[in-house]
């Protein structure tokens, strides 16, 4: 008898301020994890090891090793790479 590895299912957290709202998905990958995000006005800061996305309810940090952004439009955002840390600020962006 064999067993098969169970897949962990995708992180969801949604968070909505009035009439806006920032989505987070988050799945495992090869190169650590993919973050797919919506409610994206721009992207405040970029390197390898940080990405603060901006939106209307607040600024979300994202720290790790080997980040990268994939596809950037329509205000969805995907992020890829060795996740380590998301930190979510309050507040206009």
């Amino acid at each position: 008898m064999t067993r098969r590895k169970k897949e962990a299912a995708p992180v969801s957290l949604l968070t909505s301020l009035g009439a806006s709202s920032l989505e987070l998905e988050v799945r495992k990958s090869r190169a650590g994890a993919v973050m797919l995000i919506s409610g994206v006005i721009g992207v405040g800061e970029l390197s390898d090891r940080e990405i603060m996305v901006l939106s209307h309810s607040g600024r979300l940090i994202i720290r790790g090793e080997r980040l990268a952004i994939s596809t950037l439009e329509r205000r969805s955002l995907e992020i890829y790479g060795r996740v380590t840390e998301v930190v979510f600020g309050y507040g206009k962006a």
